[in-house]
């Protein structure tokens, strides 16, 4: 197939775009004594002709709205996201008291939500995730060396340790 003309190419890109084929073809050719009937006829010719064209541009156009959606979709996730400061900052604050722990109650049988003082717990766990965030439960590494030969006697054998 040849390729299309500039006026055919915009023809397939409104078409792909969801503008009726009557409506592009008018988009395409200003002529104004152009018919109803013949804008129709026209218009269905070239739809025909570069359906395939009109297919393929539909696609790459899902596939760029697609990409654009995940984009936006990994943007908004990353802007709610918060980073490590920001949770020890949030940790610390619950363990000082300075936000409320959110409460579910139930009054006349409908479950309500109120805002209280962090409970000892809370502030206990909120220390206690601060830690591990900051490596503080992290064992210590201790290196050993025997400067001298030692001899230990374990279940009636002798064990020798050291040079």
């Amino acid at each position: 197939m040849a390729t299309p003309s500039a006026k055919n190419q915009e023809f397939i890109r409104l078409v792909a775009n969801g503008t009726n084929q009557s409506k592009a073809y008018t988009l395409t050719n200003p002529n104004k004594n152009l018919t109803k009937g013949t804008i129709k006829v026209e218009s269905s010719k070239l739809a025909k002709k570069y359906a395939v064209l009109i297919d393929e541009e539909r696609q790459r156009l899902r596939k760029v709205i697609e990409a654009a959606n995940d984009s936006k979709v990994a943007e908004i996730a990353q802007k709610r996201i918060m980073s490590s400061a920001e949770r020890m900052e949030w940790l610390t604050m619950m363990a000082d008291g300075t936000i409320k722990a959110k409460r579910p109650f139930v009054v006349a049988g409908k479950i309500m939500e109120y805002y209280e003082d962090p409970s000892h717990a809370d502030r206990i766990r909120a220390l206690a995730e601060l830690n591990k965030m900051d490596g503080s439960y992290a064992p210590a590494k201790t290196e050993v060396t025997i400067s001298e030969t030692q001899i230990f006697e374990i279940g009636g054998q002798k064990i020798k340790f050291g040079d």
